[in-house]
């Protein structure tokens, strides 16, 4: 019902609430739609969907709707509140000051890359960029994608499918997936051909690798080595993401030898590779950043 009503508001606010019939308000202007009024039942199948989306409590929350695009969900008891927001797809990596190492990874023909950020750290942006960028150049690639995802793709000239179902990555050129419990599906579809781009929560690519140590049998890392085609992290500081590069042939040195490593500092003169410190270096030299910025940002950073 939601989906239906929200497509038909043409950039309205969507009011619900039980006893009242549904609502759609313009600045200055409130309309009552000419539907019957919403029964306790129906709001209450209208809360499942917003919950479905991702609206876990009451407040506010920006969710990602298939189909739809992003959605500002305001809840309360007794009341409900959807709007869908602008979903202007990124234009490219320049335009959301993204490196080009990304375009090289998504442009190879298989293998794992690891993704990973901090919660909000933009990296939901960056991974429909990438699809994009698949979708709109090269050749034409089948592309699972295994999440929620926030952006509408409507054009390309490959195929898009989401699906939680990561077993149908065989039947796909990219996987598109957060990273799940048992890495092993991941490496599976990898080296069955598929280029598989696996999100992951991390603040820096040392913490990525820790985590890989403690999700995979030891048996496995050999082939995590054989496919692993590079580590990349990024956060957001004013806007901006900083970012930080693991070369493959560094990443599987670093799954050989675990232990404690020096962060940030821990990719200092690692040729192809640089540290989250290099980045804030770079929007420091380009005045996109002040020292004072970055100086609060490594305090917050401990």
């Amino acid at each position: 019902m939601i989906d239906k009503l929200l497509r038909e508001a043409e950039g309205a606010v969507l009011e619900l609430a039980p006893g009242q019939s549904p609502v759609l308000v313009r600045p200055g202007l409130v309309e009552v739609l000419p539907q019957p009024k919403l029964s306790r039942e129906d709001f209450a199948l209208a809360l499942e969907t917003v919950r479905d989306w991702g609206m876990v409590q009451e407040g506010e929350a920006e969710v990602g709707v298939p189909g739809l695009g992003r959605c500002l969900v305001r809840s309360r008891p007794g009341w409900l509140s959807v709007e869908l927001l602008p979903s202007q797809l990124p234009e490219g990596l320049e335009s959301l000051n993204l490196p080009e190492i990304l375009a090289e990874l998504v442009s190879l023909p298989s293998g794992l890359v690891l993704l990973g950020a901090p919660r909000r750290g933009g990296l939901s942006t960056t991974l429909a960029c990438l699809i994009e960028l698949i979708l709109r150049h090269g050749r034409s690639r089948r592309i699972l994608l295994c999440e929620k995802h926030p952006y509408v793709h409507s054009h390309g000239k490959g195929l898009l499918v989401q699906s939680h179902l990561l077993e149908l990555g065989g039947h796909f050129e990219v996987v598109i997936t957060p990273l799940p419990a048992d890495l092993r599906s991941c490496i599976q579809c990898a080296e069955q051909g598929a280029l598989v781009l696996a999100s992951m929560r991390a603040p820096h690519t040392s913490n990525m690798t820790d985590q890989l140590h403690s999700l995979l049998p030891s048996a496995w890392l050999p082939r995590l080595q054989s496919c692993l085609r590079g580590l990349y992290c990024q956060r957001l500081v004013q806007g901006l993401p900083v970012t930080e590069f693991v070369q493959p042939e560094l990443a599987r040195k670093w799954l050989a030898t675990p232990g404690q490593r020096e962060y940030p500092r821990c990719l200092e003169k690692q040729k192809g590779s640089w540290p989250l410190l290099h980045s804030l270096q770079e929007w420091i030299n380009e005045e996109k950043l002040t020292l004072e910025e970055v100086q609060e940002t490594l305090q917050s950073w401990g």
